[in-house]
């Protein structure tokens, strides 16, 4: 079907109450056949909140067509408005409206000593007599992840409960996606109160930290007891102490993963447990995104 014609019949002002600006417009559509269902006519119709070709600021809200008794003619109503698609209408408001901005992300990296009893491969740093070594310094990149939004004149509670927490989930920050345990809320801040379009704000900076090997601690396993008989099944077993050469040692001796202690050790051999240092939280509340 082709629409051979589209006349203007009248435009009038419709519904101009509460800063709305409306007009009403009337067409006859004509077509080479009889159309029998108005999805043919309405394909030729503007496309709902398309802008009007003429008036500035006003959108096609709602159409309507009503086919001329049976024939080739259709009466098409359109209305137009200074209203916006719901869509549209949300985003304008949500850029107006400073609490519902978000996150916005500054930040960069820097180098601190730590000391360390492993290699870069997580291996422990043993001397030539299988002894523990003393920690090693070594520079470690801190990422820092800055943002800033603004809230209320009241502070939400999850600003004091997340600091000095790790992140319990998985989190996205500026499309680099960080694994759980990889994120400290190392701290927060915030400047004085204000007001901007008519609402109270109150400007909040906080800093993540993240570790490539996350915030867990890798901490070998060793002491002054041991297990004597770790391979007896039934309960905890209890311990005695370490002795070497009918002595007790002057430092902590290193324990296998059954908990008895190492003699003459290999690297391959050295155990070590993770140590959670810091508590996991859920930042849901935080929404960075």
């Amino acid at each position: 079907m082709t629409i051979l014609r589209m006349e203007l019949k009248d435009a009038i002002p419709g519904d101009q109450s509460s800063g709305r600006r409306e007009l009403v417009e009337r067409w006859i559509y004509e077509s080479d056949t009889i159309a029998e269902t108005p999805q043919a006519i309405e394909a030729a119709m503007p496309p709902s909140w398309s802008p009007h070709p003429d008036v500035p600021l006003l959108y096609l809200q709602d159409r309507k067509p009503d086919q001329i008794k049976l024939s080739r003619f259709w009466e098409v109503k359109l209305v137009w408005s200074n209203e916006l698609q719901p869509s549209q209408q949300k985003k304008i408001e949500d850029q107006l409206n400073p609490l519902a901005s978000p996150w916005r992300w500054t930040g960069g990296s820097r180098a601190e000593p730590e000391a360390t009893v492993v290699d870069w491969e997580g291996n422990l740093i043993l001397n030539t007599a299988g002894e523990l070594m003393a920690p090693q310094q070594r520079p470690v990149s801190i990422i820092i992840h800055r943002a800033k939004r603004f809230f209320g004149p009241n502070l939400p509670q999850w600003l004091f409960n997340l600091v000095d927490s790790v992140n319990e989930s998985a989190i996205k920050i500026k499309g680099i996606e960080y694994p759980p345990k990889t994120l400290l809320f190392a701290n927060w801040s915030y400047d004085d109160e204000s007001e901007r379009v008519n609402t109270r704000i109150t400007p909040v900076t906080v800093e993540l930290h993240a570790k490539k090997d996350g915030w867990t601690k890798r901490i070998p396993s060793r002491g002054y007891r041991e297990i004597p008989n770790a391979n007896n099944p039934g309960g905890i077993e209890p311990t005695v102490p370490i002795l070497v050469n009918g002595k007790p040692p002057r430092e902590p001796v290193l324990l296998d993963a059954n908990g008895v202690a190492i003699r003459n050790p290999q690297p391959e051999d050295v155990v070590l447990v993770d140590a959670e240092l810091i508590e996991p939280k859920d930042w849901t509340e935080a929404n960075f995104r």
